[in-house]
């Protein structure tokens, strides 16, 4: 295909749910437990990633969460609720705090095991109004800022500036090639993908949002399509099922 017809979708473009069961609210009850869940959300969030690319930052939701339903509590909360993990050397405008008043946390690279460091730093700072019955728990992770790997099958123009409609304008989008391939790593405002996980009496949903034309379920997207569809499939592989309707 060419770049001519690629576009961003609108929010929140076209959808995949996938859920794993993670045990009985009663296994939560302490922060080694909540560490486990965030160490199968994290190895959920990158096992979809190595098919498609590489997570560049991570917003992170700590709160108050009752230990009887690991449900987040809307008050008390931590001193610190919202964390942002980024690398170090970004681009412009490729990596911002979804949430404001983010405690920032630099990392040379964001790997599955960096990504665990700082859940398990934002885990243990207190929550002084945390009652009996309450604990620090992570209610919510979101990956915006991404460098993901171009399908096959997409032409970029000379002078190495993808083109990508978004509205009635467009965003040239710089092409880094590594060895055979073609990367892009755009503005956190017109990320291709966002992946956002969250759990619920013993189930963790991980929701993708595929935003630009060439992933999602479009006929200018077949490479795109088949390469989400085997980054599913490895998560299937270990243990998540899909759920959920698609949308658009």
């Amino acid at each position: 295909m060419t770049s001519a017809g690629m576009r961003v979708l609108d929010y929140p473009g076209r959808g995949i749910r996938l859920e794993l069961d993670v045990g009985t609210p009663r296994d939560v009850r302490d922060a080694d437990a909540q560490r486990e869940l965030a160490r199968l959300a994290l190895d959920g969030v990158f096992t979809f990633f190595a098919g498609l690319g590489e997570p560049l930052a991570m917003d992170l939701w700590i709160s108050c969460n009752d230990i009887e339903f690991d449900h987040p509590l809307g008050n008390p909360e931590p001193d610190s609720p919202f964390w942002f993990a980024r690398c170090r050397d970004l681009p412009d405008r490729v990596a911002e705090p979804a949430w404001e008043n983010a405690r920032v946390v630099m990392v040379d690279q964001l790997t599955e095991e960096s990504a665990l460091a700082v859940v398990s730093g934002a885990l243990g700072q207190d929550c002084q109004d945390c009652g009996p019955g309450e604990m620090t728990g992570w209610r919510e992770m979101l990956f915006r800022s991404v460098r993901v790997r171009l399908p096959e099958d997409v032409a970029v123009p000379a002078g190495g500036r993808l083109p990508v409609r978004v509205g009635r304008g467009s965003v040239a989008c710089p092409v880094e090639r590594r060895g055979g391939t073609m990367w892009v790593c755009p503005p956190v405002l017109y990320a291709p993908f966002e992946v956002m996980v969250t759990k619920c009496l013993g189930v963790m949903s991980l929701d993708v949002a595929l935003l630009w034309s060439v992933w999602a379920w479009a006929d200018d997207g077949i490479a795109g399509r088949r390469s989400v569809m085997r980054a599913v499939g490895e998560l299937t592989d270990h243990g998540w099922r899909t759920g959920g309707a698609e949308a658009e």
